[in-house]
């Protein structure tokens, strides 16, 4: 969602449209127009033009100011997200996230150019902060690998890649205590601060279970904890969430992480931020020293103070607004705040006339900042825009899947299913289910047909998985029509992601793949049923190491003798679902095949180049 004047244009991605309104007197639609299959991001050129990303079909349109219907098309590649256009509107970034890669669009001749900028499945978003005599730097920032700056003229990586914050004010147990490390992860998008040029990051904290040391458990690359029913108040300063909002500030130097305590909530006297799950977004006030992030599974708003020392000290307020906020933007005169509610269809306006008489420009204050009493601010008006185009079935499905404060899905309202799942995607991390780490699996478009479900495919049917997982984070439960719901919504509404590997025919390498995969003596046709399927059936490939043997016989799992064996899982999509194994142990698919190559099929008698076709067979699954 962007602004233009006193004009909205708003990103309706279930139909397929951008949203035109106008935001004075009051709101209301002006236009509609169609642009494709799945938009993501719009952005408006001085000139007043719209450019718009069409994620399922690998393209960016323009529309004419003031037109109602697309104006030009340019192909730049498989799911484009995220765009930025440098400070004279001269070329537009475009984010590609299925190549790893940004594409450079020259708005004066329309050439297209492009650099490497991230790994291929995660890229997210870009953004451009202007240096005067200088070449503006373009900011990549990636789901899992934190942020990079390349300088707009090379395309040369020249800063650097800025690592995201590992903690949050108020990790410490106390104040002797060495503060808590926590995993930085899912960064979403970021913005510029209009004042200093300094760009902010949105992202989450990966912790584990409240009440617990999290650096006793959590390290880089490793088994993380979630789940649990413990009830009661956060006792210790670790997080209420496993999974906790935060916002990474980037300066010359280090940023600023302080080791007080936190912003405790009024309401109930945990920590604030408790309040947000699944920031989406990331957005600076024109005016003011603020941010505010959306948080898609908490229905509000997060309002940041960045004249602090550290943007995380001291939040100042919740805006409350419509289902899965997606997008805010700020009016011309900085008193409104405008929210996409992406599961509403709507958009909603909260006056901010009480926020800004109590703020204070950052500017003059040389990082200090007093701390101010955080506020609440619901919404004076929300205008809904379009019909939503699933069922009411599909709806309440989508709900239970997003929604994070609901105690029939996870203890204390700590976790939604697209906590981890983003999308229906995999959050890459392994967790410590209990009985060994287990890799998130991706769900997007891979559930049909493919039970049993879960590592250990204990669960033949959809709904009695789903059981077991709420169950182990501590919900009360669903009911039969709930269950139904979420059950549809996770068969038909999430739509697998575009395949840049994929085209109306298989390359040479990828038929000498084939041919290998459903080679007898290579073997991975005969549990990999047709490609894509799976046999049903639990192996043991190799890749369970003796203390998770040990944790399993503890744990009353295995028989003396008995190995731990694994249900063989569904190859659609495999392209993106780095790592691989219930462990996450490989970290390319070459790695699953060299490190498992005598125990799951046999590939230890392939050559280097053989290994490679088979690799770009596998990827256009």
């Amino acid at each position: 969602m962007m602004r233009s004047a006193d004009e909205l244009f708003v990103i309706d991605r279930d139909n397929g449209t951008l949203v035109v309104m106008e935001t004075t007197p009051v709101l209301k639609v002006k236009r509609t127009i169609t642009v494709g299959k799945r938009p993501e991001h719009v952005l408006i050129a001085p000139n007043g033009d719209a450019w718009v990303s069409v994620r399922h079909e690998a393209k960016v349109v323009r529309i004419a100011k003031g037109a109602e219907q697309i104006s030009q098309t340019i192909e730049v590649g498989v799911e484009p997200i995220g765009m930025a256009m440098n400070d004279d509107a001269t070329s537009l970034f475009v984010a590609v996230t299925g190549e790893g890669a940004v594409k450079v669009i020259d708005l004066k001749s329309g050439a297209l150019s492009s650099f490497a900028a991230g790994h291929t499945s995660t890229l997210r978003s870009v953004i451009v902060a202007h240096r005067v005599g200088k070449p503006d730097l373009v900011y990549v920032v990636d789901l899992h690998g934190g942020m990079t700056a390349f300088s707009e003229k090379s395309g040369v990586e020249s800063v650097g890649q800025s690592p995201l914050r590992r903690r949050n004010p108020g990790h410490v147990i106390d104040q002797h205590s060495e503060p808590v490390e926590l995993n930085a992860w899912r960064a979403v998008g970021g913005s510029i601060h209009p004042e200093t040029n300094k760009p902010i990051v949105a992202h989450v904290l990966v912790g584990n279970k409240p009440q617990q040391p999290a650096h006793d458990l959590i390290h880089e690359d490793s088994s993380t904890t979630y789940g649990g029913g413990a009830s009661g108040q956060c006792t210790t300063n670790t997080p209420l969430r496993p999974i906790e909002v935060t916002v990474s500030e980037f300066t010359p130097d280090s940023h600023p992480v302080s080791r007080e305590f936190a912003v405790v909530d009024p309401d109930n006297q945990r920590l604030f931020l408790a309040r947000f799950d699944q920031p989406s977004d990331v957005i600076h006030h024109p005016l003011l020293s603020l941010a505010f992030v959306p948080a898609y599974g908490t229905d509000n708003v997060l309002v940041l103070n960045t004249g602090a020392g550290d943007v995380m000290r001291f939040p100042i307020a919740e805006l409350r607004v419509g289902a899965a906020p997606k997008a805010v933007v700020i009016s011309a005169d900085g008193n409104r705040a405008f929210v996409l509610n992406q599961h509403g269809f709507s958009v909603s306006e909260v006056d901010l006339k009480a926020l800004t008489q109590i703020a204070v420009k950052s500017y003059p204050l040389h990082g200090m900042a007093p701390q101010t009493q955080v506020m609440t601010l619901s919404a004076s008006n929300t205008l809904v825009f379009a019909a939503d185009p699933m069922s009411a079935l599909m709806q309440k499905g989508r709900r239970l899947f997003t929604h994070t404060s609901n105690e029939h899905i996870s203890a204390a309202n700590r976790f939604a299913c697209a906590s981890c799942h983003l999308e229906g995607s995999e959050d890459k991390l392994s967790w410590d289910v209990g009985d060994g780490p287990r890799q998130t699996p991706s769900l997007a478009g891979r559930l049909e047909n493919t039970g049993p479900f879960n590592w250990a495919g204990t669960e033949p049917h959809l709904k009695g998985n789903m059981n077991d997982t709420i169950k182990r984070m501590g919900g009360n439960g669903l009911d039969d029509n709930d269950l139904d719901a979420l059950e549809e919504f996770l068969v038909k509404g999430l739509p697998a992601r575009p395949n840049p590997h994929r085209g109306e025919k298989l390359t040479a390498q990828q038929n000498r793949g084939r041919d290998l995969f459903f080679d007898t003596d290579v073997g991975c046709g005969g549990c990999h049923v047709g490609g894509e399927g799976s046999d049903g059936q639990n192996w043991n490939v190799g890749t369970v190491d003796k203390m998770e043997h040990a944790q399993a016989a503890l744990s009353g799992k295995l028989k003396p003798g008995q190995k731990l064996r694994f249900n063989t899982p569904s190859l659609r999509g495999v392209w993106a679902t780095a790592p691989y194994f219930h462990n996450g142990s490989a970290k390319t698919l070459r790695a699953a095949l060299i490190s498992t190559s005598t125990t799951m099929g046999k590939t230890s008698h392939l050559t280097s180049d053989q290994l490679d076709d088979l690799v770009a067979y596998l990827r256009t699954l």
